[in-house]
């Protein structure tokens, strides 16, 4: 191993603040939340805020919106000198509120707040997507037109519900919970305590689902917080070559996250009696409306039953995805068609070599690399002029 590759590093993570360093920091599954992660610590650096996505009550009902003056960076990641950043963990907070006890999955990171003798204390967990621009869906359209793809996993969903709870928690009065337990109670109720995996129940009862976790999506609208970071880049069409502003920052609030899977379903549930194909973002409602009205009623709720079970005909490798097409209107923002950072910065987050350790296999890694070497090729050029 060379001394440059084994100085390899990224900007702000380093030994006494990460759970990753060295080679984990580039592996497979790896670099797609360290590379983030560094990102969002050179915007804190930068002074640069984040995009944030988050839902109001609009005329027509749930409206999302996304912002560049609400959110800082530092309270999505908190300030480096006094966090630590655990990648791949359990948010242990969360265990107190599932009935299974250890059976809570582990989320992209934990930020942690080290007190000055150095013990941490788990203060908040972020989901990590990292997505290109544009995807299959958009990528054919015009520029301003291109958005990604968003694939939510069922521990997204899960968290993005416990973050939702706990934030209900700490309001200093209880109307606030008790409003949400009764607008879920709408759809709750409907389903049989042994139904919830039955295809056909979940298929008669759909409307009821869908306006129950739309009333509380709307109440806790006023409570939400930084919760699914969404760093995009971009590229020059569906090539390996990064556009010239290529590298930016979307925040996905918990109540957004858990208010995705109506967007694909508001004004097209028909009643029915007969048994028919659930979807998986109809899925997803069931298991949001299922396991909030579990957790304000009974302080807590069954992982296992809902996020790992609940099937309805679907695979539970993923919650549900949305393509370019749909989250293009729920990211509208000037910074999603010209994102804030250009090619240059990969020089600034990936250090002392650190793209040598990559794997050009991985369509970003490749794109990373590529970037490097025409810059490298382009210095060799000036110089024999």
């Amino acid at each position: 191993m060379s001394d440059g590759i084994s100085r390899a590093s990224l900007f702000g993570l380093n030994d006494n603040n990460s759970s990753r360093k060295g080679a984990h920091l580039w592996g497979k599954n790896q670099f797609n939340s360290t590379f983030p992660a560094a990102l969002c610590l050179k915007m804190l650096d930068d002074g640069v805020k984040p995009v944030y996505v988050t839902v109001k009550k609009g005329k027509e009902g749930i409206k999302f919106f996304a912002e560049d003056t609400r959110l800082t960076m530092s309270d999505v990641i908190d300030d480096p000198f006094a966090a630590y950043y655990e990648f791949e963990a359990p948010f242990s907070p969360y265990n107190d509120y599932i009935r299974e006890k250890g059976s809570l999955e582990k989320t992209d990171l934990v930020v942690h707040r080290q007190d000055k003798d150095g013990k941490k204390l788990p203060i908040r967990a972020l989901e990590v997507k990292l997505t290109v621009v544009p995807d299959s869906s958009t990528v054919k359209r015009s520029e301003s037109d291109w958005a990604p793809e968003m694939v939510v996993r069922p521990v997204s969903s899960a968290y993005a519900v416990l973050s939702v709870y706990a934030r209900l928690l700490k309001q200093r009065k209880p109307e606030l919970k008790e409003e949400v337990k009764k607008a879920l109670a709408i759809g709750y109720q409907r389903i049989d305590g042994n139904n919830w995996e039955s295809i056909a129940e979940i298929s008669k009862e759909a409307g009821y689902l869908v306006k129950a976790l739309r009333k509380a999506v709307m109440l806790t609208s006023k409570i939400q917080s930084p919760f699914m970071v969404h760093p995009i880049w971009k590229t020059k069409g569906a090539s390996y070559n990064l556009a010239k502003n290529c590298f930016d920052v979307f925040v996905w609030s918990d109540v957004a996250v858990m208010a995705l899977p109506l967007t694909k379903l508001e004004g097209n549930i028909k009643k029915s009696n007969a048994e028919k194909e659930v979807s998986r973002s109809m899925r997803d409602v069931a298991r949001n409306v299922r396991a909030l009205y579990e957790l304000c009623t009974m302080g807590n709720m069954s992982y296992d039953s809902i996020y790992r079970g609940m099937g309805l005909g679907n695979q539970s490798d993923k919650s549900f995805a949305l393509s370019g097409q749909n989250t293009k209107d729920l990211m509208q923002h000037p910074r999603l068609e010209k994102p804030h950072y250009t090619r240059s910065v990969i020089n600034e987050i990936i250090l002392g070599g650190g793209e040598e350790r990559l794997r050009p296999e991985r369509r970003f890694d490749a794109a990373l690399v590529i970037s490097r070497l025409k810059e490298e090729i382009q210095q060799l050029a000036s110089k024999s002029q």
